[in-house]
């Protein structure tokens, strides 16, 4: 190739590279222009905080659950006060100083605060690693699917074939309330004798006067099968006992297991002892020494027997201890929340709260 050939080579080359040079250039710059985002996968965009309570955020999506939760008491509340019936502009609508909108929204603000503050206090207890919205969300669609895979597989389940996000998000809080309290219980809120004690003796009045009773029982079980010979042989025994026949005798004869003695008291808020309902409606009408009718108890036939009523009979405090613990450490454990609640910093972004309906 001669000299003149060969610059012409060498000069389009470098025009090339300039043209190329050029366009890289100038597709950057539109890059630029545009964004980077519109080249790239699409991501879902982040979904708009309502608020944060301790530093702990709370979704739109979050804080809508907790407005639909509300909406009952809320409406509720205008039809009492002020006799408000729905409607096309029922929300946005003003009832005397008030509009239901902004009432819904206020109590919802106050239940998530105190949702995300339990939400707070099981990660500081480690009851919990991630109390992210999106995290429940996560569990939700798990529970769904085992639920779905048992049900295929005809296995038994506990409680509903599906649970929807509000039904499980807030049986889940109601859960992490109970373990949070039991932990506090051994910690920090736990329940001393004394307390015990003062509570007893605060509500003395509904411990006393109560009415113990003390029965015989006979009784006949049964299967499927059985029942009717049961029956028959319950009904010979009550016969025997209505011609004067001894407790005693009876049950010896016709009571598989003999006679069983029970005593309870009938006031069951004021007593842990747990009797038989059916059992109890019956003793609470007899006088010492009289014998009930026939009780069918669903799986054995029963005659009871009143041995002694004491009607100022004062329960034990020994015999309410579990409940009276139990009680001292609900309402310590309230006070505690409560105290938490007030304290905690709570930010809101006024822009996305103003931007909620009742709708949506």
């Amino acid at each position: 190739m001669n000299r003149t050939g060969a610059n012409k080579t060498v000069f389009r080359r470098a025009k090339f590279r300039m043209v190329l040079i050029a366009a890289v250039v100038g597709l950057l710059a539109a890059i630029s222009a545009v964004g980077m985002a519109a080249f790239l996968p699409s991501e879902p965009q982040e979904e708009p905080v309502i608020m944060e309570v301790g530093g702990l955020p709370v979704t739109e999506a979050e804080f809508l659950l907790y407005m639909d939760k509300e909406r009952g008491a809320v409406t509720n509340y205008f039809n009492v006060t002020y006799g408000a019936e729905d409607s096309e502009a029922y929300w946005t609508e003003t009832f005397g100083a008030e509009r239901p909108i902004d009432k819904l929204k206020q109590q919802a603000m106050n239940e998530a605060v105190k949702g995300k503050t339990l939400q707070l206090l099981a990660v500081e207890k480690g009851l919990v690693t991630d109390s992210s919205f999106q995290s429940f969300v996560n569990q939700w669609e798990k529970n769904n699917t085992e639920r779905g895979e048992s049900l295929d597989q005809g296995q038994a389940i506990f409680g509903l074939a599906q649970y929807d996000l509000s039904q499980y998000y807030f049986y889940s809080l109601s859960q992490l309330r109970l373990d949070l309290e039991e932990q506090l219980g051994e910690e920090a809120l736990k329940v001393t004798k004394e307390e015990v004690k003062d509570r007893y003796q605060f509500h003395a009045a509904k411990f006393e006067n109560q009415t113990q009773i003390t029965f015989n029982e006979l009784s006949v079980s049964y299967s499927n099968e059985e029942r009717e010979a049961a029956g028959e042989k319950i009904k010979l025994a009550l016969k025997l006992l209505d011609s004067g026949t001894p407790f005693e005798e009876v049950g010896r004869k016709y009571g598989k297991d003999g006679i069983r003695q029970s005593t309870l008291v009938l006031n069951e808020q004021a007593s842990p002892l747990k009797a038989d309902s059916m059992l109890k409606q019956a003793a609470e009408k007899l006088k010492a020494g009289e014998h009930s009718a026939i009780i069918d108890r669903g799986s054995s036939f029963s005659i009871i027997q009143m041995i002694n009523k004491n009607e100022q009979y004062a329960v034990p405090i020994a015999t309410l201890e579990s409940q009276l613990q139990s009680e001292v450490l609900h309402h310590k454990f309230e006070r505690y929340v409560a105290e938490k609640v007030k304290a905690v910093k709570i930010s809101i972004n006024q822009e996305a709260f103003d931007r909620l309906k009742a709708g949506s």
